[in-house]
């Protein structure tokens, strides 16, 4: 069977590539743990572009996803509360989505003309991605080394969503144990990516003569064999190569920033068949910023 460019190919594909870019923000946001009950507020912008070929056509996506949120420690628990989420999407140049969350605001973007929706007059299902906004996502708890030791997720429908698919599985790839002045260590790491699985292995930390406090330069791989996307379509040698740098400030003693490069290419399989290949990149970066009153 050749796994054709179609309806069904981008239906699978586009939840694939949402969740990778939904994935770097619980890649990115653990590298922030702030002072003791103050609230950090913090925007991760991410650009993101991906391609399919099959059957000699080739599908190209882009995405451009910026979110507000922000961290707040007492004690050995930490509370990560989502504040506004802007995602754009197009495949072949033809923007399919671009959405703009906030507490009591969406704006909705079709055809190049914005339409604002405030929460008195939002249908519900906008009303319930505003709900989302300002209310905390997660709860951890950790123990007097800094291991989590439980997770409390929100009950929220909206932000349910936004932690569906495993991609809160993620939430600690790039937060290591502190270096405690190392210059070079290693880390196991698991991103989740589609269907409740998950892509694994190691990544490198290496420390970096420039930059303020502890700047390391990260690099590594993780990997799947397969992954049965679908009755029809298997997806095989899924591999996520990750290079970046991350800042290690010990007198927070918390990571407090990151760019990280990511490249994920798998093949397309059907009825045992290859069909295409896929390649997908995305950089973040992680700033500080107000938090929206």
């Amino acid at each position: 069977m050749n796994v054709a460019i179609s309806t069904e190919t981008m239906r699978l594909l586009v939840p694939i590539s949402l969740r990778l870019v939904l994935c770097w923000l619980w890649l990115l946001s653990p590298l922030m743990r702030p002072a003791q009950g103050a609230e950090q507020g913090f925007r991760l912008v991410i650009d993101g572009n991906g391609s399919v070929t099959a059957l000699g056509k080739t599908m190209k996506m882009t995405t451009r996803t910026e979110i507000i949120y922000s961290w707040q420690v007492v004690e050995q628990a930490r509370t990560l509360t989502l504040h506004s989420a802007l995602i754009r999407m197009s495949i072949d140049g033809e923007e399919r989505m671009n959405l703009l969350v906030e507490k009591n605001r969406v704006v909705a973007t079709a055809n190049g003309q914005p339409r604002a929706f405030e929460r008195a007059t939002a249908p519900p299902e906008l009303r319930a991605k505003m709900d989302a906004m300002g209310t905390p996502l997660m709860v951890q708890t950790f123990d007097q080394n800094g291991h989590e030791i439980g997770r409390k997720l929100s009950d929220v429908p909206a932000a349910r969503d936004f932690l569906s698919a495993n991609v809160h599985l993620s939430g600690l790839l790039f937060h290591p144990l502190p270096p405690g002045g190392r210059q070079e260590f290693q880390g196991a790491a698991e991103m989740a990516i589609s269907n409740g699985a998950t892509l694994k292995g190691d990544l490198s930390y290496k420390r970096l003569p420039e930059g303020l406090g502890e700047t390391y330069a990260v690099s590594g791989t993780l990997t799947k064999d397969s992954l049965q996307q679908s009755k029809m379509v298997e997806l095989r040698n899924i591999r996520n190569t990750i290079t970046g740098r991350e800042t290690y400030d010990a007198g927070q003693k918390a990571w407090v920033s990151g760019t990280l490069n990511m490249e994920t290419n798998f093949e397309m399989w059907g009825d045992g068949k290859p069909g295409g290949t896929s390649t997908m990149k995305a950089t973040a970066t992680l700033s500080r910023c107000p938090l929206p009153e």
